[in-house]
Parts: structure tokens; sequence; C-alpha cells
């Protein structure tokens, strides 16, 4: 999720999946919105292949 990300739109509905999944892990981008798979896909990448690194 970014830090940017529109709290009703997106950061309350991301923290209520990363309740409900067993596995989940909510990561926060530093500076990104919505779209940080086309802002920052080096970061996103990173975020993701820790997390599946675990």
């Amino acid at each position: 999720m970014g830090a940017r990300s529109p709290e009703v739109l997106l950061a309350q509905p991301c923290r209520a999946l990363a309740r409900t999944l067993s596995h989940a892990r909510l990561g926060i981008l530093p500076g990104q919105g919505h779209v940080a798979h086309v802002t920052a896909p080096e970061l996103l990448a990173r975020e993701v292949s820790a997390f599946l690194r675990e």
C-alpha cells in the first residue's frame, strides 16, 4: 500500500484484507500512492521479493 493511498478507498480495505488473510503482511511504500507499480516499480519489486523469501 502506498503511504499516500486514499484512506477510505484503499488503505482501510487493505488493512481489513491483511487482518483476514492468515499469512498477509501489509507493507507501506513511502511516498507512493495507488500506482506504485508505475511510479516506483523497483521499490514494489523489492517489497514483493522480500515477502516471497519469507
